[in-house]
């Protein structure tokens, strides 16, 4: 996406050469922080490190974190209805004037205020607020990177991005965090960390990557040019420049995710470090652990690797599942594998799942395949039907005798249990395979068969087959038990919902066989054979019926 120019700075601003003002906003934010009357400090009460597949996690118990508010559901999908409730949010919007006594800090540019994060949870947080009230679920633009660029530039900070409820956002109000990488006593964040180390030690091409640790979940980071936090910044011009650079990049990695950025109900966390930017997409604002009934919220802070908890046993429930999987909110999809069986027009479509189970109660979830089924297949609902306690949609009849040029795209959704009874295996899963080797979690194999079929292939020029293959499908993991039919295209929502699949655990390649196919060239010699037969047909049947009226002729003289 190609930026365009953005507003100047304020005349205020233009009073203080570039680099004066950075000074200026760095003492402002360090010396009014102090004493303040309008921040709550919520302090770390103990402070625990934890090593998860290689990436060094910062836990704090928080034990004043209860003293936060939690926004509602209601206040983010308000936020474009009609007048009257907006102008009701803006009264008690605490992100427009006026501020609380103390809580203002500087306008960074005519479109932006910098101010006092009220509940903040290390030293100098801060948050960048549009002056003007704009949804939270509005995409990031060039005035907000060049607010946050020059914030981060003064406070040698870090910067994130809470997109939408489930992302952990509490005021609908669009805004910013920024925590100097000082006030956490370290020069870089754990995922920052892990993210520069995998670059190092491999020669990734292109400007997105994904981090092995991640590939479980929706992920894209970026790299960051040194220069952008590097440089001196002698004018604000430059603060301009390189905005539209990380305003690009943002939106490369929301194109490359799907995201619907404009969506009212879209969720993401978005960070932005000194090397690397990272946006994951969110459908569940955390985890909840089912037998303590102990729920960790994760936002951007989640990502950077550092969580903020209310108590010991939330640590303590941390721990036993995995972090990672308090991000992920869902159960690892290793790998999804898939292989065409038989021959002919009739064919078996084998489907092998791999799933890391992090505990019992997730064998209640079940696997929703969601297929593409071209024109040039269909699945026999008749013969769905016979397989045992197998669950799909849509339950309607096709014409099967219809060839590819005359029949449609269609779509077919089936579901598969993660716990499956033995006596089910030989009918349509063949394989389910579990391996204890490691510890309390262990891994779960699926392999399942679903016949499906060819259809008839059009004549074609110099050419006796046609390639056709069998798209892979869209995964989902549903431990809600939700109808089915919520995971179809036309169900409103269902663009929301959330794939398991990626480029690290999809599939290889797309599945394909060769169909044979009329052949064009033939079609004169078959159409005078046609009209041969036709016209010999036609001689057959008259002599035929000629023959037969005059015998019956010479019956009635003979009488």
């Amino acid at each position: 996406m190609i930026s365009t120019a953005t507003k100047q700075f304020t005349s205020k601003l233009k009073e203080l050469p570039c680099q004066e003002f950075l000074v200026h906003l760095k003492d402002a934010v360090k010396t009014n922080f102090k004493n303040n009357p309008s921040i709550q400090y919520l302090k770390t009460s103990e402070n625990i490190k934890k090593s998860d597949q290689g990436i060094d996690y910062d836990l704090k118990v928080i034990e004043t974190l209860n003293n936060k508010p939690d926004g509602t559901k209601e206040d983010f999908l308000s936020q474009n209805e009609d007048e009257s409730k907006a102008k009701k949010l803006e009264r008690k919007n605490p992100f427009l004037p006026p501020f609380e006594d103390g809580q203002f800090i500087e306008e960074i540019s005519d479109t932006h205020s910098l101010i006092y994060n009220k509940y903040s949870v290390c030293e100098e947080h801060v948050i960048i607020v549009t002056q003007e009230f704009e949804p939270q679920t509005s995409p990031l633009t060039v005035d907000d990177f060049k607010a946050a660029l020059l914030t981060c530039k003064a406070l040698n900070a870090f910067a994130f991005f809470n997109c939408g409820f489930n992302s952990g956002a509490s005021i609908p109000h669009k805004h910013i965090q920024v925590i100097p990488y000082a006030s956490l006593n370290s020069q870089s964040l754990p995922i920052e960390q892990a993210a520069v180390k995998y670059l190092e030690e491999n020669k990734i091409e292109g400007n997105l990557f994904n981090l092995p640790q991640f590939t479980n979940f929706q992920h894209t980071f970026a790299k960051v040019e040194s220069e952008v936090f590097d440089s001196a910044y002698e004018s604000y011009d430059a603060f301009e420049e390189q905005a539209i650079k990380l305003e690009n990049q943002y939106w490369e990695c929301i194109e490359q995710l799907g995201i619907q950025a404009n969506g009212e109900e879209i969720s993401y966390n978005f960070l932005m470090m000194k090397n690397i930017m990272l946006i994951a997409p969110r459908s569940k604002e955390g985890y909840r652990d089912e037998e303590t009934g102990i729920t960790v919220n994760v936002n951007s802070l989640g990502f950077a690797g550092t969580f903020a908890v209310k108590n010991q046993n939330t640590i303590i429930s941390l721990l036993l599942v995995g972090i990672l999987a308090s991000q992920l909110n869902c159960q690892k999809i290793l790998k999804v594998t898939r292989e065409i069986q038989k021959t002919g027009l009739h064919r078996e479509m084998q489907t092998n799942t791999t799933i890391l189970i992090e505990k019992p109660s997730e064998l209640r979830c079940h696997l929703i395949f969601r297929e593409n089924i071209t024109k040039d297949l269909y699945i026999y609902m008749e013969e769905a039907m016979e397989l045992k306690k197998f669950e799909f949609y849509p339950r309607k009849f096709i014409d099967i005798e219809k060839p590819s040029s005359a029949s449609k795209h269609r779509e077919f959704l089936w579901k598969v249990p993660l716990h499956m009874e033995k006596k089910l295996y030989s009918n349509w899963i063949h394989n389910h395979e579990v391996r204890t080797d490691l510890g309390d979690r262990y891994i779960l194999h699926i392999q399942a068969h679903i016949p499906f079929h060819f259809r008839y292939q059009p004549a074609r020029y110099n050419q006796s087959y046609t390639n056709v293959s069998f798209p892979n499908p869209d995964v989902f993991i549903d431990c809600d038990q939700k109808n089915i039919k919520k995971f179809s295209r036309s169900t409103k929502g269902s663009s929301k919902l959330n794939m398991v699949l990626d480029e690290n655990n999809s599939p290889d390649f797309i599945p394909a066989d060769m169909i044979p196919n009329g052949k064009k060239e033939e079609l004169q010699e078959i159409t005078i054979c046609t009209l041969g037969a036709t016209f010999i047909g036609f001689f057959i049947i008259m002599y035929s019926m000629t023959q037969k009226r005059f015998i019956q002729n010479n019956d009635i003289k003979t009488d």
